[in-house]
């Protein structure tokens, strides 16, 4: 990891006015919990009915990985994009250096933007469990690290990862999985939504959801194999930035 890289990072991401509409999301899943808690009147479970609808299918399936994939667009895709990657690669940097250094901006910023918003919304939901908000905020943590490291791999192959890292939620994490009993052993969403349940003692989980140890490891060779083949990609660049 590359301090000078992460700072960079992060000046990306956060000196540019367009980087506020990320806020944009979970603002409305805090706005959402909000507005499920006044029409109820009184607390809702984080593991109910309504708590799961919300959580899990506004925040883990929406939230979080739109939040991982705008990150990672901006990190990398944009700079590929537009060449400005070039400036870091003419630097005597290890290219494997950067792609880490940019994993970790991407990685906080999701974490500090996600799970930190997961708790909250749970919070607002049911205020007398917070056992349960953390639990949410650890499903939400594991989210952000799988997903960033998936979706800067994808802004490493292709200047239209954000348009491809979209049909990857609708139709793989979205349609598919509510078709196909088998695609939650390939579902982060599913892993995440798993993890949340085991560390907040929480009933989320269906009967075809897979085993949490599987879910830890898949979680972990999805963010080692997004960043080596980021890195593997980078390392395939011209001095140009031209594929």
């Amino acid at each position: 990891m590359n301090p000078t890289v992460v700072r960079l990072a992060f000046s990306s991401l956060l000196g540019r006015a367009r980087s506020l509409g990320l806020l944009a999301l979970p603002l409305v899943l805090l706005a959402v919990c909000l507005l499920a808690r006044l029409a109820g009147g009184e607390p809702q479970s984080s593991d109910g009915t309504l708590g799961r609808a919300v959580l899990s299918g506004l925040g883990l399936a929406v939230v979080v990985p739109l939040l991982a994939l705008l990150v990672a667009a901006q990190l990398l895709g944009n700079e590929m994009d537009d060449g400005t990657i070039a400036y870091l690669l003419s630097k005597p940097i290890p290219r494997w250096h950067i792609v880490v250094s940019k994993l970790v901006a991407a990685i906080t910023t999701t974490l500090l933007l996600g799970a930190v918003s997961m708790a909250l919304a749970s919070l607002i939901l049911d205020h007398t469990d917070p056992g349960k908000a953390l639990g949410w905020a650890v499903g939400a943590a594991v989210a952000s690290v799988a997903y960033s490291a998936l979706f800067l791999a994808l802004s490493s192959m292709t200047k239209h990862s954000v348009v491809w890292g979209l049909m990857y939620l609708l139709v793989w994490e979205g349609a598919l999985a509510t078709l196909l009993e088998g695609i939650s052993w390939l579902s982060i969403r599913s892993w995440s939504t798993r993890i949340a349940g085991w560390a907040g003692d929480m009933s989320v989980i269906s009967a075809d959801s897979a085993p949490l140890g599987y879910a830890w490891v898949a979680s972990g060779v999805v963010l080692v194999a997004g960043t080596v083949w980021a890195a593997y990609r980078l390392r395939g660049l011209s001095i140009t930035g031209d594929d």
